[in-house]
């Protein structure tokens, strides 16, 4: 198919039917020869790349943040904690959760 735009201009000279944009548009989007067909668009993907975990516990280690959580009381602090970072050592797979708030600079999470 030429696309969803061109099929549509082409086909009222042809024949009608209702609701005939919509049925075009689902019909070219699922179109199976179109989707196995059609060329990349996108750069080919690299192969996966290993990480090798040192020796060493916590020499190498990941970090994430969890954000937008509900507001809580924590028990002796003066924060109300809306965050969490996840430390995660890649040689021992031991992960430390750390409260925080979203709103927090970097010299305040370190």
């Amino acid at each position: 198919h030429a696309g969803i735009a061109r099929t549509y201009q082409h086909l009222p000279s042809l024949y009608f039917f209702r609701k005939m944009l919509p049925k075009v548009e689902e019909y070219v989007r699922t179109c199976d020869p179109c989707l196995r067909n059609k060329p990349v668009t996108h750069k080919q993907f690299g192969e996966l790349q290993w990480i090798r975990a040192p020796m060493l516990p916590w020499s190498l280690v990941t970090l994430d943040f969890m954000v937008k959580f509900p507001s809580a009381y924590y028990r002796g602090h003066d924060f109300q904690p809306d965050a969490v970072l996840s430390a995660t050592c890649k040689t021992t797979r031991l992960t430390r959760f750390i409260p925080g708030c979203e709103a927090w600079t970097a010299e305040r999470w370190a």
